[in-house]
């Protein structure tokens, strides 16, 4: 960067950048070819790609005219890098990041195993026959029920990892019920949580 361009840059904004424009199409635009012919038209008189292209007014004493370079670095690798790799999307029709596997792994259904309760991500229903998991970040002791109360344990949460404790509900330990109900003891603190939470069981 010369002084020229150091003068163009002090007012310490940042302006648009090519490098970023490129990956919005790449999962969302209809088609990446405006962005090409954009990018194409920033380059310089060599046909360098610069980190910044003026977004603003012209300021023609200065050389700033919106859509080209403003100063900024140039070249810049990774711009031209994003080019290359539009450029690839445009002929194979998907980003050039993709890979097969992870496409097939999320393309297909997958049941969940475990449907995690938090109290910040509470289950109202849940289908029968999946495990449940209630969790919290300090120890707590499950103060379980079902059906409206009945059939009352506790059990004590292990570590889940992450930072987590909790209960895991086993569908077979429970046997065929229509809901669970809980509360909570957190012993550190020696107090109950103060609500009672209900989780109904099948089809709505």
């Amino acid at each position: 960067m010369d002084a020229r361009s150091t003068a163009r840059a002090s007012d310490g904004l940042g302006r648009c950048s090519p490098a970023s424009e490129a990956i919005t199409p790449c999962w969302r635009a209809p088609t990446p070819l405006p962005f090409l012919r954009a990018m194409a038209a920033a380059t310089s008189q060599g046909g360098l790609m610069p980190e910044q292209v003026w977004d603003a007014a012209p300021i023609p004493e200065r050389g700033l005219f919106p859509g080209r370079p403003s100063g900024s670095a140039m070249p810049l690798v990774w711009t031209h890098a994003e080019f290359v790799k539009l450029l690839t999307a445009t002929r194979t029709g998907r980003p050039i990041e993709w890979l097969e596997s992870v496409a097939a792994r999320y393309r297909r259904s997958r049941a969940i195993e475990v449907w995690h309760w938090r109290v910040d991500t509470p289950l109202e229903r849940l289908p029968l026959g999946t495990d449940r998991l209630v969790e919290d970040v300090a120890p707590f002791v499950l103060h379980l029920g079902v059906d409206g109360w009945q059939r009352v344990r506790d059990l004590e949460a292990c570590p889940a990892g992450l930072g987590q404790y909790g209960v895991r509900l086993d569908p077979r330990a429970l046997g065929a019920t229509a809901s669970v109900e809980f509360t909570r003891y957190f012993p550190e603190g020696r107090r109950w949580e103060g609500q009672d939470h209900q989780v109904r069981l099948g089809a709505s």
